[in-house]
Order: structure tokens, then C-alpha cells, then sequence
């Protein structure tokens, strides 16, 4: 997500995407939003909570800085470190020679 952040705040981008899932739901968002306002309702709220206790106010970065230099929070599950739609997006051109390349090496 850094570098994401980075790179929009170094080239003049409009939109900038995190990961392929971001830019799925938004397609998909303007294909039927009827869905993807239903997948939202259902799914969105309750991945956001987890069962495990609050951190007490001492321990965050809200009221003094940090907590014990952690970089990625206290999210459990599948964190992705990199992602191959943002590396793709900053490098349009390359990204298409790629794809025109791969396309013609599996014909």
C-alpha cells in the first residue's frame, strides 16, 4: 500500500487502485450495483470486526507514537505485501508488452 501511496503522490493520478480487489468491486460496481451493494451489506461490516480484545488506550498510535514498531497492524488472515495490479498499473506500457508477449509465446 505504500508504495501506491508513493507513486500517487509522485505522478499526477487521478485514481489509483490497491490491489486487484479494489478494482474489481468498482467494475463490477458499475456493471450492478444492486449486487455489489448486497455483497457490501453482507460481507463488508463483518470482515471489519474481529473476536479478540481491544488494545488498551496506552497501547496505539492514537494518544502517543506507535506500538512496538509493528508495520502491518494486527490484522489475522491473508495479508498481501505486494500486489502485482499496482505494480502493473505504474507501468502501463511495460505491462502491455508483457501481456502482447505472453499472448503470442502460449498461441
Amino acid at each position: 500500500m505504500a508504495e501506491a501511496i508513493l507513486y500517487a503522490a509522485r505522478q499526477p493520478t487521478r485514481d489509483m487502485f490497491v490491489g486487484f480487489q479494489a478494482k474489481f468491486f468498482v467494475v463490477l460496481g458499475t456493471l450492478a450495483s444492486q449486487l455489489v451493494d448486497k455483497i457490501m451489506e453482507k460481507w463488508m461490516f463483518v470482515s471489519q470486526h474481529a473476536d479478540r480484545p481491544f488494545r488498551s488506550r496506552e497501547d496505539n498510535a492514537l494518544y502517543q507514537p506507535g506500538y512496538g514498531l509493528h508495520e502491518r497492524g494486527t490484522h489475522e488472515g491473508l495479508i498481501c505485501s505486494d500486489s502485482l495490479y499496482v505494480k502493473a498499473s505504474k507501468h502501463p506500457v511495460l505491462t502491455s508488452v508483457a501481456l502482447a508477449r505472453s499472448r503470442s509465446w502460449w498461441a
